[in-house]
């Protein structure tokens, strides 16, 4: 499913497949994408450049949180990354 604003912009989608769904959100270049997959759940939150800035993960063993900066370097990470 896909929605777009009165002005014919993308907006939203709503996907599901055999491995998992996904839900997008745009506004003002920037997006939210919730993920739930066969085996993991996420949550990504992306600049108006399409880069990751924060990012939630989770499987059934482990969960982790990832903030990274304009330059997509890591500037938080728990549990810490190797």
């Amino acid at each position: 499913m896909v929605v777009y604003d009165t002005s014919g912009r993308h907006r939203a989608t709503l996907t599901d497949a055999p491995r998992g769904a996904v839900m997008s959100v745009f506004k003002n270049g920037g997006d939210i994408r919730l993920m739930a997959m066969e085996d993991s759940a996420g949550l990504s939150l992306r600049d108006a450049k399409g880069k990751p800035r924060a990012v939630v993960f989770v499987t059934e063993d482990q969960a982790q949180i990832i903030l990274k900066d304009s330059g997509n370097q890591t500037v938080f990470s728990a549990p810490k990354s190797e």
